[in-house]
């Protein structure tokens, strides 16, 4: 089977993949960006970090006017100390996690990047899909054209022939045939359907491509996620809230990617190629 035959047959299921393929990366793409829900997380450090300060007050022992009360409130400068010492740990601690977080959100703008190549990509696929079957529209209206045209030039020849073997020693004009000069032969080159299918797997092969890349960086980050929740889980309630808020949010994201990137590798992997033979041994106008 030629290549113009077997596109013919490919069309219909490669239709089904593509838009089942384009509608699935459109309801997957249009969720918020990982990179905005990191921007939430960051904000939580800050407004932390502004009720620390507001909390903060020097102690003001001085004021005590005998030594018993400066003594006293020694003793409670050195109580302050101890605890400063242990808020000191914390802090950095959470300066610490807070890098780590800052970390995760820069690159999660990676995500961001995949999804919007991975959007293209897929409108590409679908671009070229409709191109390949405008040709193959046109190139089948062109043929029943020429074979409805040579018909009727046959058709007419035959008769003017036999008119002009009537018309013999009459007088009568004769009636000119088509001839060869009226050329309808298809040419070599005009239609080309080889091009826009080479296009179209191009796109194909990118697509995958970036799918997969998308698919390993969530293994990845799910994997730097769990290590930045061990660093949380010592920062008490504040820490919970950060472990809280990436399994909640971020994560659910990671699972809903690698799954949708599953999905659409498998339906990819499903689409129907034209043998290389036909693709490179077909005519290039049909």
């Amino acid at each position: 089977m030629g290549f113009f035959a077997e596109l013919g047959k490919w069309i219909a299921p490669a239709v089904r993949v593509v838009r089942s393929v384009v509608e699935k990366v459109d309801n997957w793409i249009n969720d918020s960006p990982i990179s905005s829900d990191y921007a939430e997380l960051t904000r939580k450090f800050e407004e932390r970090e502004v009720v620390k300060r507001r909390r903060s007050a020097s102690p003001d022992f001085m004021s005590a006017v005998d030594a018993k009360a400066v003594k006293s409130q020694l003793g409670a400068v050195e109580k302050k100390l101890e605890k400063q010492s242990k808020d000191q740990a914390l802090t950095n601690k959470t300066l610490a996690l807070q890098t780590e977080i800052m970390k995760l959100a820069v690159i999660s703008t990676a995500f961001d990047r995949y999804s919007g190549n991975i959007k293209l990509h897929a409108s590409n696929l679908s671009i070229h899909l409709q191109t390949i079957r405008n040709v193959k529209g046109l190139t089948d209206d062109v043929n029943s054209l020429r074979f409805g045209l040579q018909k009727a030039f046959n058709k007419i020849n035959q008769m003017a022939m036999a008119i002009n073997s009537s018309a013999d020693g009459s007088g009568r004009a004769k009636i000119n045939q088509i001839d060869e000069s009226v050329d309808i032969d298809r040419k070599d080159g005009a239609i080309s359907l080889h091009a826009p299918y080479r296009a179209f797997l191009k796109s194909r092969d990118l697509l995958i491509s970036e799918i997969g890349a998308l698919s390993n960086l969530a293994n990845e980050h799910e994997e730097d996620i769990k290590r930045v929740q061990e660093r949380a889980a010592e920062l008490g309630a504040f820490g919970q809230q950060v472990i809280d808020y990436l399994e909640d949010v971020i994560v659910p994201k990671l699972a809903e990617h690698k799954r949708v990137g599953v999905a659409l590798r498998r339906e990819m992997a499903a689409l129907p190629i034209i043998t290389k033979e036909n693709e490179e041994g077909g005519v290039d106008e049909s």
